[in-house]
């Protein structure tokens, strides 16, 4: 289930946004110190301090960079879904933040509607209600 109200913030991004710049052309800019250095993103979307530049590019996007997990995925303007915006299970957890065990969670909750029987069986065994169940299930 697609989710648009979720509350875990997505994890802070090396640098901040406050010190990252992107340019039409998809580079990015970081500034340590006030400084420009060229960055130079990883396979993550992490950035790492590159060359230092004599000047600020002319080219920066109005548009800041958007965060995804850890790393930066372009400018907001292109950037659909954004991570903090959707979520797609009932634990609340943002698409930059999903793991395999989220999405087969999700999944086999699609094609196995019903509970197990064995559920009722225990239940009554353990005295437990079935929203108890759900929280000892989600762990």
């Amino acid at each position: 289930r697609l989710n648009t109200k979720h509350k875990k913030p997505s994890p802070p991004a090396r640098g901040g946004p406050e010190n990252i710049q992107i340019t039409t052309e998809g580079d990015y800019v970081i500034y340590i110190d006030g400084l420009p250095f060229k960055a130079i993103q990883n396979t993550l979307g992490e950035l790492n301090k590159g060359e230092a530049l004599d000047a600020i590019p002319d080219n920066i996007d109005p548009s800041p960079p958007t965060r995804w997990g850890k790393g930066y995925k372009g400018p907001l303007r292109e950037s659909f879904p954004l991570p903090d915006e959707y979520a797609l299970d009932a634990a609340e957890t943002p698409l930059d933040q999903i793991s395999v065990k989220t999405l087969t969670a999700c999944f086999t909750a699609l094609i196995n509607s019903k509970p197990h029987p064995c559920l009722g069986a225990w239940a009554k065994r353990l005295h437990i209600t079935q929203e108890q169940w759900k929280i000892i299930a989600s762990r």
